[in-house]
């Protein structure tokens, strides 16, 4: 089975797209996903499905709910005893393989990613990095509406924005600015304050011959800044500021992709902080 949370909340069985029910059979299959494998104590579980707004008797709620969830995924035949939404006492577990949840199946990649670029190889990373941004399809648990889905949308959002700045770093190094751009400029303007990302868009229209660009964008930054936030630009933006007004070749990249090695001019990445 096949469980998405990066997204609507949905489950898939081979070729059979799985109809969950209610919002609260939605509610109690994401949070068993999110921690696969492990024990999801009653209290917890009803706490985080209804909140404030509790049934008269929550665990007897609960334990419908369950047993509706794990009717809908069951396969023709199968005995409940056998279902993956397992019972112990005072809870419950998923017994899936974590690969199987789209979320985890996401941050391995990630993880494997990483580990790539620290390898030096950011060939393999951006193939890495496509195929986890791939598995995300809009707004993470968008079909649930409770407290819990709330603050762990927030949280993924921020590992949704590090995943895609994560790629467009990868980008910049193999020297593929061009198609860094449009996606950078969307970035940028839904997170006026990130140095990160001001960063890379000016390195990117610096390297695509747009040195006005890119200065203009760092005067962007540097007023929010100073408007929201009463500060200047971090250090390392002030010194890609510099190097550019300067026209520090060394900002330019030579050398073609990075497969193993450095290529030249990838010195500018080390005060940078995209890596």
């Amino acid at each position: 089975m096949k469980i998405r949370l990066l997204g609507a909340v949905e489950a898939h069985e081979r070729d059979r797209n799985i109809r969950l029910p209610s919002e609260s059979t939605r509610a109690l299959l994401a949070l068993l996903a999110w921690r696969p494998n492990t024990f999801l104590p009653d209290e917890r579980a009803a706490q985080e499905i209804w909140g404030c707004d509790q049934p008269l008797h929550p665990t007897g709620a609960l334990y419908t709910c369950a047993n509706r969830l794990r009717g809908v995924i069951a396969e023709p035949g199968q005995s409940p005893r056998r279902s993956i939404v397992s019972r112990r006492r005072g809870g419950y577990q998923l017994l899936v393989d974590p690969h199987d949840v789209d979320l985890h199946r996401s941050r391995r990649l990630l993880v494997q990613a990483g580990q790539a670029v620290h390898r030096d190889d950011d060939v393999e990373a951006l193939e890495l990095y496509d195929t986890a941004c791939a598995l995300w399809s809009g707004i993470p648990l968008s079909d649930l509406s409770t407290e819990w889905a709330a603050r762990a949308r927030v949280a993924l959002e921020r590992e949704w924005l590090s995943a895609r700045t994560s790629r467009l770093a990868a980008l910049l190094r193999l020297n593929r600015q061009g198609e860094a751009i449009p996606e950078l400029f969307d970035l940028a303007d839904g997170n006026p304050l990130d140095e990160r990302i001001a960063a890379m868009l000016m390195l990117s229209l610096h390297r695509d011959g747009r040195q006005r660009d890119a200065l203009r964008c760092y005067a962007r930054i540097r007023a929010a800044l100073v408007e929201e936030l009463g500060d200047e630009p971090g250090a390392e933006l002030r010194l890609l500021h510099t190097r550019m007004i300067s026209r520090d070749h060394g900002l330019v990249r030579t050398g073609g992709p990075r497969t193993a090695g450095r290529a030249q001019g990838a010195g500018v990445f080390s005060h940078l902080p995209m890596v």
